[in-house]
């Protein structure tokens, strides 16, 4: 089974808003994300060629940037509506709220910013003899859903 069986629309976001660093001028350990509220709904139940539409994973995706110079945010928040728009294919099937952003103003023209948007990612399941998931009377596999987690950063200057 492929690592994409579930695709994670968040994960994808906060690598495309990582990969720009540099034009939003922040470094990668002023950044951090994380999900929250995930429910899992049914799916339709129904095999599609993705394997059976099993489940959706709805969250809501929160993107914590420190010390954003605060002549970026517009900026920002454009990359995200323009990536939202191009690449989240679920956002009008499941009628998901617009991204909202809070800001706190730390002085010298930075902010903090605070980033949380709604996702649904649709769990396609494929039958697979000994996998781990149980759905009537088979054994399926859904293969490997991303988990965000840090790689590195800093703690008061120093490297961990």
């Amino acid at each position: 089974m492929s690592e994409n069986a579930i695709r994670n629309r968040f994960l994808e976001l906060c690598k495309h808003l990582q990969d720009k660093k540099q034009l939003l001028q922040f470094r990668i350990e002023q950044f951090d994300s994380e999900i929250e509220q995930l429910t899992v709904e049914p799916g339709g139940n129904n095999e599609t060629v993705q394997g059976w539409h099993v489940a959706n994973f709805r969250y809501r995706g929160m993107i914590y940037i420190e010390r954003l110079p605060g002549e970026k945010l517009a900026l920002l928040a454009l990359m995200i509506r323009a990536w939202l728009d191009e690449h989240d294919d679920t956002r009008a099937k499941y009628n998901l709220d617009h991204p909202k952003i809070e800001t706190v103003a730390l002085g010298d023209g930075l902010k903090d910013v605070l980033i949380a948007a709604e996702f649904v990612d649709e769990v396609f399941v494929v039958p697979t003899e000994g996998g781990p998931v149980e759905w009537f009377g088979e054994t399926f596999d859904a293969g490997v859903y991303p988990v965000d987690y840090a790689e590195s950063g800093e703690v008061n200057g120093a490297p961990v």
